[in-house]
């Protein structure tokens, strides 16, 4: 029995508006893949959000999951998934759907699989959204 690919997508309202130089987002769209053992007792999950600046919508990297559950084999490994959809969000979500179907099936951690150190928490840089300078400020602190 071949891998099950499942995927959704999921809209989520921002608390407040997030406003940079190229427009306001009021929500987030996320594309989420579920790709489940043959034994169907294993759920790997992935997700990824399309970027408009690419040419992805949610309605985009759907069409192109649904192209992949007409034919398993093109998402029955990494490889054979990334010689069957471009680099994006779609490609994105099922690849690390895939890391962690592996993952959990092998109770092996990703990192080890990769011969890399577990991961561990890394300060990171933020995005502070346009408004009034006072605003700024104070999310930036």
């Amino acid at each position: 029995m071949p891998l099950d690919l499942r995927m959704r997508v999921e809209h989520w309202p921002l608390s407040r508006p997030f406003r940079i130089s190229r427009g306001v987002k009021t929500s987030a769209d996320v594309v989420v893949v579920e790709v489940h053992s043959a034994d169907g007792r294993t759920v790997g999950r992935g997700e990824a959000v399309p970027y408009g600046r690419y040419g992805e919508t949610p309605a985009s990297v759907m069409g192109q999951l649904e192209s992949l559950q007409a034919s398993p084999a093109q998402f029955s490994s990494r490889e054979a998934l990334h010689q069957h959809l471009t680099a994006g969000a779609a490609r994105n979500a099922v690849d690390c759907a895939l890391w962690d179907l592996e993952a959990q099936i092998s109770g092996c951690s990703v990192a080890r699989k990769l011969g890399q150190s577990p991961v561990m928490p890394l300060t990171t840089a933020v995005t502070i959204g346009l408004d009034e300078p006072d605003a700024m400020a104070e999310a930036a602190t």
